[in-house]
């Protein structure tokens, strides 16, 4: 009780009524995963809008606003909402890597690195900046350094049937069936869902 509601009960004999409890805070970011998992990318966008309508300044909402409106076949508006995403926090890591995705995926191959080199800085034991780059290097046609990212990255996060999927087409890229095979074994093993 507060000091009122002490002398309140001591002249009155009444016990206040308690107030209320605040409203437990929405919890944003783990919505906004749930619906990234699930694919949702018009629900995921709404969310992100409806998040960065009371929290101005969240990086993370940019961060899904971004990967929603890449999801979409927007990029521009993407790198646009994820351009302020690191700037409002340079150390978020995953929204580098986003960032990363996204400027590649408009040619800009330069920018792209040099986000990405960013995600290797801020988190330098996750694989996924090297899965990343692996497919970068798989799409030019550079079997050969693609397998060192792809096997660098499954040195660092071994249970990402991701990783194991990427490692077989490469392998398969450069004409070794049995790594390959053994490859996409591992990978459905992990739950790979890719078809």
């Amino acid at each position: 009780l507060s000091s009122d509601g002490l002398e309140r009960l001591a002249t009155e004999g009444k016990i206040p009524q308690p107030a209320a409890p605040p409203p437990a805070d929405r919890r944003w970011n783990e919505e906004a995963v749930s619906l990234q998992k699930s694919n949702d990318w018009p629900r995921l966008e709404a969310h992100a809008r409806a998040w960065m309508a009371t929290r101005p300044r969240a990086a993370d909402a940019f961060t899904f606003l971004g990967l929603a409106q890449g999801a979409q076949g927007r990029p521009q508006e993407a790198a646009a909402n994820l351009k302020q995403a690191v700037e409002l926090d340079n150390h978020n890591a995953f929204a580098w890597l986003q960032y990363a995705a996204i400027l590649r995926s408009l040619g800009r191959k330069a920018e792209a690195e040099k986000a990405l080199g960013r995600v290797m800085e801020l988190q330098p034991a996750d694989g996924q900046s090297k899965m990343l780059r692996a497919d970068w290097l798989r799409a030019e046609d550079r079997q050969d350094e693609a397998r060192r990212e792809i096997k660098e990255a499954l040195r660092l996060s071994p249970g990402q049937s991701q990783a194991w999927r990427t490692l077989g087409l490469i392998e398969d890229a450069r004409g070794d069936t049995g790594a390959a095979q053994k490859a996409f074994q591992t990978a459905l093993r992990l739950g790979e869902e890719d078809a």
